[in-house]
């Protein structure tokens, strides 16, 4: 019979964070319209892409760039695509105060394998454990005395754990996972309806094939009211 470790392999960073929004060439902004004050609510959408791009391609995330091709978010995961294998992790969608502080947690909890063992018969008995895996989103945003509305002022935090297989064996077919705990934070002005992007790359993350997971965030503020 025989015991397998139940280790994970934990990678932790936090991430230098850059951003940019899309230039107001093309669009005039969503909430530029005169509006009744207080404004008190928006609407506040994000979604977090996943993308394994080769360590030499890590200068081509260029957030100007993404920024540019982020109008839908089927555009810039698209754009995406083409530098390495994508997945959209999580999307967060509702309502905010531009009164008060706001969290926004969405997210599960994923199974992934501890170990194995041989059972009579020859069977194996695998054991598993289950992860909560997720984006937490705080927003804050300075309160807004004048029109028309072209940006909020605001701060911005993004925590993010993802969950990955590493290279690590700890019994017959079954690797460690190797979790991911990224940090994004932003203070400074949010064009009202332009897409705003943030990027984070873990070099370490996929020594595997030499790739690095990049960390897409698309953030868009509007419906001002």
């Amino acid at each position: 019979m025989r015991r397998s470790s139940n280790r994970n392999v934990m990678c932790a960073f936090v991430a230098l964070v850059v951003a940019a929004a899309l230039p107001l060439t093309g669009c005039a902004p969503s909430a530029a319209q005169p509006t009744a004050l207080p404004l008190s609510t928006a609407d506040f959408e994000a979604i977090i892409y996943r993308t394994h791009v080769p360590v030499a391609s890590i200068p081509q995330l260029d957030v100007a760039d993404l920024a540019a091709k982020a109008a839908q978010g089927e555009d810039l995961q698209t754009h995406l695509a083409k530098l390495g294998r994508t997945q959209a992790l999580y999307r967060a969608s509702q309502a905010v105060s531009l009164t008060t502080e706001n969290r926004i947690r969405v997210g599960t909890k994923k199974p992934f394998v501890t170990g194995s063992r041989a059972a009579l018969g020859g069977r194996t008995i695998r054991t598993v454990q289950y992860q909560d895996v997720g984006a937490i989103f705080r927003l804050a945003s300075e309160p807004i005395t004048k029109q028309p509305v072209e940006h909020v002022q605001v701060r911005l935090e993004v925590e993010l754990s993802d969950m990955d297989q590493s290279d690590v064996q700890i019994g017959p077919g079954v690797k460690a996972v190797a979790i991911h705990n990224v940090a994004f934070t932003y203070n400074g002005n949010l064009l009202v309806g332009r897409p705003f992007v943030m990027t984070a790359v873990d070099a370490s993350s996929d020594a595997r094939d030499a790739n690095a997971a990049a960390y897409v965030c698309r953030v868009v503020l509007s419906g001002l009211r």
